[in-house]
């Protein structure tokens, strides 16, 4: 599984990449807790309405696995710490950078 995540937006229109990985390099204990990561992600992502707002920071998580369609999951972060979409990407980001 590759990983990708891009920060998009903000007041000045950035465009950061963030991580870029192959899950598959990583250690089993992490591999593992990032795919799990990422299907609570994927499921979150899929019942959640985009909300709709100028200027904030959304991420786009790219996502590609052997034998499946690549496919994009985009998050949009509206300030809440708690929001349980980007509480999500923060624990993949922490996960790749190797911060418990």
């Amino acid at each position: 599984m590759q990983i990708k995540i891009k920060r998009l937006g903000g007041f000045a229109g950035l465009e950061e990449n963030l991580v870029a990985v192959d899950v598959d390099t990583l250690p089993k204990p992490v591999a593992d807790e990032l795919r799990e990561r990422v299907a609570q992600l994927a499921m979150l992502s899929a019942r959640s309405p985009t909300p709709v707002g100028a200027d904030q920071f959304h991420y786009e998580i790219s996502i590609a696995e052997p034998g499946a369609q690549p496919r994009t999951l985009t998050v949009v972060d509206e300030g809440d710490p708690e929001q349980p979409l980007m509480q999500q990407v923060r624990a993949i980001l922490d996960l790749v950078a190797g911060k418990p």
